[in-house]
């Protein structure tokens, strides 16, 4: 049994297979009986991360200082509304992108 819960994340290029070994992984803890939670940026459960989401299917067009500044405000709430909750309470949590790929 893992006694301090794990933070990690997986980068890559697009298609590079980072989800595949997110999930590879996340199927690795649950074989051992490690609680484990996969989450993904943009995190699209938050305002931020759907108008992020537009952006990017190219529904809405805006400046990139601005895309910056919705992604800052995006890991923001997914750190506090998410990720920090999760290992506080002993969960390991993978996360599909990070703070590298904005």
């Amino acid at each position: 049994m893992m006694k301090t819960p794990l933070f990690i994340a997986m980068e890559g290029l697009d298609g590079s297979g980072e989800s595949t070994q997110a999930d590879l992984l996340k199927k690795y803890f649950e074989d051992r009986k490690i609680k484990v939670l996969l989450t993904k940026e943009p995190y699209i459960k938050t305002k931020f991360g759907k108008t992020i989401r537009k952006v990017l299917e190219k529904k809405i067009k805006i400046g990139l200082r601005e895309l910056q500044d919705l992604f800052t405000k995006n890991r923001e709430e997914h750190l506090k509304k998410l990720i920090l909750p999760s290992l506080k309470k002993g969960i390991t949590v993978i996360s599909d992108r990070y703070y590298f790929s904005t």
